[in-house]
């Protein structure tokens, strides 16, 4: 099955509160179950502090209500995060 979670948080990444623990871990079970699982979250100014493998250019651009935005992809490993 493939499944996308959208959410603000995630931990290790962002965490606020407790949905931040709950997107961090639940994808975590499912991908040992077999399923092919996605976080998109917001490109927050201090990912490139928290995480190693963040791609120069996004895989994709748009615009909407004059706001512009782009779409970067990479691949969640424990190993990519930085200890803070």
């Amino acid at each position: 099955m493939r499944i996308l979670f959208v959410a603000a948080e995630a931990s290790p990444i962002a965490k606020v509160g407790g949905m931040g623990d709950v997107v961090g871990a639940l994808p975590k079970f499912l991908r040992r179950l077999g399923h092919d699982v996605r976080i998109f979250l917001p490109y927050y100014g201090f990912l490139p502090d928290k995480m190693t493998a963040i791609p120069k250019e996004p895989i994709w651009k748009g615009s909407a209500m004059f706001h512009h935005f782009a779409v970067y992809e990479t691949v969640y490993l424990e190993r990519m995060y930085r200890s803070i």
